[in-house]
C-alpha cells in the first residue's frame, strides 16, 4: 500500500497542468455526497450535505418507495446552484421473482439516463431481502440546477430505498443588481456557497429604499416579497435582484403655529403622547401620537378671536368638555392659551386654572388623559398638529419612472361625523349639517 501510495504520488506530479487539474476536479467531485431516504408515499430525509437553498420534494403515486405495474415515483431536486454531478445512484430492490420497470434521470428538464428493463438484468437477479445499487449516472454535468429522477413500474414490483448524488458545488456565483432598468452592481461570491452580503442603496428624491427583490415590479399598493439588505444572500446561477422603494409622502407634521378650525391632535410637545377617545368618568385615555389613528382626531372650533373653542372627537362626535375639575362630553367652550408651537386648552374652576393634559401620573401605577392644575398655563408642553388620513403605500422596482401614483393632496380631507339622523361635514375648516339618505 505505501509503495502504491507513491505511485500515486508521483504519477500526479507529472501530470500536465491541464490534467492535473482534471484530477483535482475529480477528486473534488466526490467530496460532497447527498442521500435522500424514503420515508413515506410524499417525504424523504437527507443526509450528507447539499447546496444552501436546495428544494426538495418527492412523491409515489402507491405508497412509500413500492413501484407496481403503472406507479410513479419522482423525486425533485431543485435550486441546485449550478452544481457539477458526478454520481447518481439509487438503492432498490424487486419481488422475490419479478420486478420490471423504466428509471430516468433528467438534468434541467433533459434526460441524461435511460433505463428499462428487468430487475434481474439490472444487477444480475431479483432480490427481495437485500437492496442493490443501481448506478444510473457515472460521468460528470457541469452547472445544473434541477434533478428528476422517475421511477416508472411495468411489472409487479419494485422497492426504492433511497437516492444518492455525488456531486461538487458549482463555482461562485455572480449576482446582479438592478436599479429600475439600470444595473446597479454585480456581486460575485468570495467562494461557492460563500454568499453575498446586499447593500442599501439610497432614497431618491420622492421614493425610500426598503431591501431587493426577485422579480421586477411596475408599481403596486400591497408590499411585495423583499429581501432586507445588509443580509448574506445566497445567489444561484443567473440571480438578479431589483431595488424596492416605497413612495416617500412630504406632510407637515410640525406643531401648528397659527390657530383656525380644523381637524387636529392634542398631544405633549415633549413626549408625543396625546389624548384618545372620549371622556370616560372624568378621565380620558392617552396614547403614542399618530396623527392619522381617527381615534386621536378632534374638530377644534375657535371664536372669531382665538381665545376660546370646543372640542369634538371626529369619530363618535362626541364633545370633550368638563364639570368641576373632571372631563364629561359637554359642548364646553374651552379657553386658549397659544403662543408660537404652544396651544393649551384649559379651565377654571374656583380661581384655579386647569389644563386639560394629555398624561397625567397619579401614584405609581395610574397613568390618563384629564385636568391638571397648573399656575402657569404658558408653560404648558401642549400643541395641536394637524390630523390627516394614513397614507396608501405604494411600491415599485423603477422609481425612476413609477406609474400609477396620484398627486398627494394639499387642501384638508373631508370629514363626515355621524349625529343622528344627520352628518356634520367638515371641509377645509367649514362645517355643513347634511340629513342621512
Amino acid at each position: 500500500m505505501k509503495k502504491k501510495g507513491i505511485r500515486l504520488r508521483m504519477s500526479f506530479f507529472f501530470c500536465t497542468f491541464a490534467a492535473a487539474k482534471v484530477c483535482m476536479s475529480f477528486l473534488l467531485l466526490i467530496l460532497s455526497v447527498m442521500t435522500w431516504t424514503v420515508k413515506d408515499k410524499s417525504t424523504v430525509s437527507g443526509e450528507g450535505s447539499w447546496p444552501y437553498d436546495i428544494e426538495v420534494s418527492y412523491r409515489n403515486s402507491y405508497q412509500k418507495g413500492s413501484v407496481r405495474t403503472g406507479d410513479e415515483a419522482v423525486l425533485r431536486l431543485g435550486h441546485l446552484e449550478g452544481i457539477t454531478v458526478q454520481q447518481v445512484e439509487l438503492s432498490m430492490r424487486s419481488n422475490k421473482s419479478a420486478g420490471a420497470g423504466v428509471i430516468s434521470v433528467q438534468f434541467d428538464g433533459a434526460e441524461v439516463a435511460h433505463k428499462e428493463g428487468t430487475f434481474a438484468e439490472w444487477t444480475g437477479a431479483y432480490d427481495a431481502d437485500a437492496f442493490h445499487t443501481i448506478t444510473m449516472v457515472n460521468t460528470p454535468y457541469a452547472d445544473i440546477d434541477e434533478i428528476r429522477i422517475v421511477v416508472t413500474g411495468t411489472t409487479n414490483s419494485l422497492y426504492i430505498e433511497s437516492y444518492t448524488i455525488y456531486y461538487a458545488n458549482g463555482g461562485p456565483h455572480t449576482l446582479t443588481l438592478m436599479q429600475g432598468g439600470t444595473e446597479y452592481d454585480e456581486l460575485t461570491e468570495s467562494a461557492a456557497g460563500a454568499g453575498v452580503i446586499l447593500p442599501v442603496l439610497p432614497d431618491t428624491a420622492n421614493w425610500h429604499f426598503i431591501g431587493w427583490s426577485p422579480v421586477d415590479i411596475g408599481t403596486v399598493t400591497v408590499k411585495p416579497y423583499t429581501i432586507a439588505a445588509r443580509t448574506r444572500y445566497y445567489p444561484g446561477n443567473h440571480d438578479v435582484l431589483w431595488a424596492v422603494y416605497t413612495y416617500l409622502y412630504e406632510h407637515d407634521d410640525a406643531y401648528v403655529t397659527d390657530l383656525q378650525s380644523g381637524v387636529y391632535t392634542y398631544s405633549s410637545r415633549e413626549n408625543n403622547i396625546t389624548i384618545a377617545g372620549v371622556p370616560v368618568n372624568g378621565k380620558m385615555a392617552f396614547a403614542d401620537l399618530d396623527v392619522t389613528d381617527p381615534d386621536q382626531q378632534y374638530y377644534v372650533e375657535f371664536n372669531e378671536t382665538l381665545d376660546s373653542a370646543t372640542i369634538m372627537h371626529v369619530p363618535t362626535g362626541i364633545y370633550i368638555g368638563y364639570e368641576g375639575i373632571k372631563l364629561d362630553t359637554h359642548a364646553d367652550w374651552w379657553q386658549v392659551y397659544h403662543a408660537e408651537d404652544v396651544t393649551a386648552f384649559y379651565t377654571v374652576f374656583e380661581t384655579r386654572t386647569y389644563i386639560l393634559m394629555p398624561y397625567i401620573i397619579k401614584g405609581t401605577e395610574e397613568m390618563y388623559a384629564g385636568l391638571f392644575l397648573t399656575s402657569d398655563v404658558s408653560n404648558s408642553p401642549t400643541g395641536l398638529k394637524a390630523a390627516r388620513e394614513k397614507d396608501e403605500n405604494y411600491y415599485t422596482c423603477n422609481p425612476e419612472d413609477p406609474w400609477g401614483v396620484p398627486t398627494i393632496p394639499v387642501a384638508m380631507r373631508t370629514t363626515v361625523i355621524p349625529m343622528g339622523v344627520y352628518d356634520l361635514i367638515i371641509q377645509d375648516g367649514k362645517k355643513m349639517i347634511r340629513l342621512k339618505e
